[in-house]
């Protein structure tokens, strides 16, 4: 309907109005004999001519046409479900009459209207107490009498009067005030209508928390602005949000669409792609907010003592710089958008509302989850919560819309559930950290895809079943999958990733050999699989081609058979842990080449033989343990050679002789035990004077029985 046919037939409907108004009044005066002297009061009805209803439907029709809905217009929830509106161009809509408490942008407060079966209930114990005094309520709660059939209002200012109205509110008036006047010199009738109104109260109380529903759409989006319904179908367009979670009040996603409908004093267009990033963050900010309280017992965010809160600093948060004001996303902590260019000069830092390329809040002690609603930020290429407390599962649509990622940092939270497959979708991601956190269940096959792939980092959950077939990702360069509940094997499948650099499957349940097809992985630097149920020989051509290898830990497994000779080539080998197995024969004289071995540990195996006196090659070596083992024969005097020395474990093995005087020139020497074997003699003087000058601390033999030891710490 155009404006001038709508101010048109607002003219005729007032022009009816006075006309009927005016046959009414003649009738009234002629019955009562002063039909001369009357004269029709308009003062209710502003100017004459009608110019104040002209004026109310164009102000009427230019707000909802051109959608200039400002504070002042908007509107707030409703909770019941007895709402009804008047009639504008856009349908049904409720009013926002002068009751209603506005939101203020400034002060970041809005005032929730309480309405629904309570607010009714106790309008009717009013209508009932004044039923017992004979005067009944009529009529709608306005100032105006309730309207005729036939009329219609267009907002709340159409107002009459009549002395006839006036007569009967003066009547009614009197009788009220004689029934209370009444009632106090009646304090047994006052006590007994007292005490029936405390129990309407309470059963009406009862009544209305028990049957408690959430609202329709349609009482949704009655209760809100046409801005409000904007930024609705826009979410829900998109598939940002479903419409569901609006319909529960307490929900993060409701706190959020108000807040950009109403309170975000940006006030982006409805349409505008970028309101959705407000929307997505606001989302994560109110989702963290309610479950800090929740979690550290808070008084109830958003909603206190009537008021609704929006923006209100979080108390969870360590920095929230502009935060939930009206700068631009780009300003907000930790928010990166794509640069600007000024003057041929990339700015990162402006206040504007851009594409989104990196959120970082690590170690920002967030809360709540992951929403589903970070699909909007679309162009994110770099994602880091590591280190915080956020919990709740891995949203499925971070795989399927994410697909410019490429960073993911979630280590060290509380995330639960399960990897989701959708993940494998993530086809440009290059690093994903999920260390430390509570997943379960498998490691989907679809991370086949991720073929920029580059850092997997899985450590320290509950992921289980077999490690998949990963050849897809012929960039990865570091797998971590330590301390989980793996239980399958080591594939042939893994010799596939010929640009692993460091591959960590230790403290898992896996079984069977180690493949020959490690050798392929010739840039690896680092392995570890200790801690695990791996059986077998170690293949000894492992070696012979990676010859990068700074790390070999297989600790604490049921390996068998001879230690690899061919690890005697791995000149760059700094840790070397075989302990902990069955492993037999003797050591390797060919180990002497490992000139920058640090750590040698190879205690609690079947080994037997001597202490081959290439030891004296090693000597970088700071910590060398051969205890618990079969060795016999004498300590090799080369052994000085290992200046740099700090423990040595020799205990409980077969070794004969005298405790060699060259552990004397071991000037570092802190730790030295050698009980449990079969030396004899007194101990030399060099190796007590290092216990004189506090260098050798720890210092263990069998003197009990077999050695004199007089500066001993220990005696076995």
């Amino acid at each position: 309907m155009s404006q001038d046919n709508l101010y048109e037939k607002s003219q005729s409907h007032y022009e009816r109005k006075v006309a009927r108004q005016r046959q009414l009044e003649m009738m009234e005066a002629a019955a009562s004999g002063t039909a001369a002297e009357m004269e029709l009061d308009t003062s209710s009805f502003a100017e004459a001519d009608g110019s104040f209803m002209r004026q109310r439907n164009q102000e009427t029709a230019r707000r909802f046409l051109h959608d200039e809905d400002d504070s002042q217009e908007q509107t707030t929830p409703m909770r019941g479900n007895s709402t009804t509106g008047h009639h504008t161009l856009f349908g049904q809509r409720q009013s926002s009459g002068p009751s209603l408490n506005l939101m203020d942008h400034s002060a970041g407060v809005y005032t929730e209207q309480v309405s629904g079966l309570f607010s009714d209930a106790v309008h009717s114990v009013g209508k009932f107490i004044f039923k017992v005094s004979g005067s009944e309520i009529r009529g709608n709660e306005h100032d105006a009498i309730a309207a005729t059939d036939g009329d219609v209002f267009l907002g709340d200012d159409y107002k009459r009067r009549s002395s006839m109205r006036a007569t009967q509110c003066s009547t009614i008036l009197a009788s009220r005030v004689m029934f209370f006047k009444s009632l106090l010199r009646d304090k047994k009738r006052l006590g007994l209508l007292a005490m029936v109104f405390l129990s309407l109260f309470a059963i009406v109380y009862a009544t209305n928390m028990a049957l408690q529903r959430r609202p329709t759409e349609k009482i949704l989006r009655e209760n809100n602005s046409f801005r409000f319904n904007a930024v609705l179908d826009h979410i829900v367009t998109e598939s940002v949000s479903h419409t569901e979670v609006f319909l529960n009040y307490d929900s993060a996603e409701y706190h959020a669409l108000r807040w950009v409908a109403y309170s975000d004093p940006a006030r982006l267009d409805p349409m505008d792609p970028l309101i959705l990033q407000r929307y997505a963050l606001a989302v994560f900010y109110y989702g963290s907010y309610l479950a800090f309280s929740e979690q550290y017992g808070e008084q109830k965010p958003i909603q206190f003592e009537g008021q609704q809160f929006e923006g209100v600093p979080n108390p969870g948060w360590t920095r929230k710089d502009y935060w939930m004001t009206g700068k631009g996303v780009c300003k907000w902590y930790g928010v990166l958008c794509e640069g600007e260019m000024v003057n041929g000069v990339e700015i990162a830092d402006f206040d504007k509302n851009a594409p989104i390329i990196a959120l970082n809040l690590t170690a920002n002690q967030l809360h709540g989850t992951l929403p589903m609603e970070f699909k909007a930020l679309d162009s994110l290429l770099v994602l880091d919560f590591s280190r915080n407390s956020i919990g709740g599962t891995i949203p499925l649509q971070l795989g399927r819309s994410m697909i410019e990622l490429q960073y993911l940092f979630l280590n060290r939270n509380e995330i639960t559930g399960t990897l989701p497959s959708e993940m494998g979708f993530m086809e440009s991601v290059r690093s994903i950290r999920l260390g430390n956190n509570r997943l379960q269940g498998s490691i989907p096959s679809t991370f086949n895809r991720m073929y920029q792939l580059r850092d997997l980092g899985l450590d320290n959950n509950y992921i289980t079943a077999d490690i998949p077939d990963l050849e897809g990702c012929q960039h990865l360069i570091g797998l971590y999958l330590n301390n989980n509940r793996l239980n399958g094997r080591l594939d042939t499948s893994i010799g596939k990733l010929t640009n692993l650099f460091e591959l960590r499957v230790d403290q898992n349940y896996l079984q069977g050999t180690i493949p020959p097809e490690v050798s392929n992985m010739r840039r690896l630097e680092h392995f570890r699989a200790n801690n695990n149920l791996l059986t077998g020989t170690i293949p000894n051509e492992i070696f012979l081609k990676t010859l990068r290898m700074k790390e070999v830990d297989l600790q604490r497994n049921n390996f068998e058979g001879p230690l690899p000779v061919s690890l005697g080539g791995l000149s760059h080998l700094r840790l070397l842990k075989l302990n902990n197995n069955a492993f037999q024969g003797g050591i390797p004289q060919a180990w002497n080449r490992m000139h920058g071995l640090q750590i040698l540990h190879l205690m609690r195996n079947k080994l037997t033989g001597t202490i081959p006196t290439g030891i004296a090659g090693l000597r970088e070596l700071r910590d060398l343990s051969v205890a618990n083992n079969r060795l016999a024969g004498t300590i090799p005097r080369e052994i000085a050679a290992c200046e740099v020395l700090t423990e040595a474990y020799f205990d409980y093995n077969q070794f004969t002789g005298t405790i060699p005087a060259e552990f004397g020139f071991l000037k570092h020497l802190e730790t030295l035990r050698v009980s449990g074997n079969l030396f004899h003699g007194d101990v030399p003087v060099q190796v007590c004077a290092l216990t004189r000058e506090h260098v050798l601390t720890n210092f263990m033999a069998d003197c009990k029985s077999k050695v004199t030891c007089e500066c001993c710490h220990r005696c076995a």
